[in-house]
């Protein structure tokens, strides 16, 4: 049995058509047209990330670091998963710039490679965070003054610093830092 479509009762406006035509055409027509709503919804889904990784996961992370005996620490702990949540939109990008259609290669290339890069950096402060917060619990103990290890955390951030740079610039160039 066939189905018949049901008779509209008013003819399609003239805007309709307009709208029908817009979106129909239009976009499917001008590729710079999908290339700049496809970068927008990235955007828009990398700002969403943000928001989630920020407000959501981090005031989770907190209110759950009131239920450990972790009190004192909590401040440092949370400057530290504040850092890490920077990897979710740079991640969100690092992945979606391949779906955007229309994009030369070498540019997704170059947009994969910073973002790679941005990561890389934001793990690097991550660690430095952590060196900080490291110090921070050592300067508790009594015996801290006469042993101070503040001098050995920070060759520790010189070296993760000189190895996030030489793999941020292997990320940008797009070779092994190993060569």
């Amino acid at each position: 049995m066939l189905l018949k479509p049901i008779a509209s009762a008013r003819a399609p406006a003239q805007e309709d058509i307009i709208i029908a035509d817009f979106i129909g055409y239009t976009v499917t027509d001008q590729p710079w047209l999908q290339t700049l709503l496809s970068l927008a919804l990235l955007g828009l889904v990398a700002a969403a990330g943000n928001w989630i990784a920020k407000r959501v996961v981090l005031k989770l992370f907190s209110r759950l670091l009131t239920l450990t005996p972790l009190d004192d620490e909590q401040a440092a702990l949370t400057r530290i998963a504040r850092r890490l949540s920077h990897l979710v939109p740079a991640l969100i990008i690092q992945v979606g710039i391949v779906a955007v259609p229309n994009l030369p290669g070498a540019l997704i290339g170059l947009v994969q490679g910073a973002a790679t890069g941005f990561m890389i950096l934001t793990v690097a402060m991550a660690i430095s965070a952590a060196l900080d917060f490291v110090n921070e619990v050592y300067n508790r103990r009594p015996d801290a003054g006469s042993r101070p290890i503040k001098g050995y955390l920070q060759v520790g951030k010189i070296i993760v610093y000189f190895a996030s740079a030489i793999l941020i610039v292997a990320a940008l160039i797009d070779k092994s830092p190993l060569l």
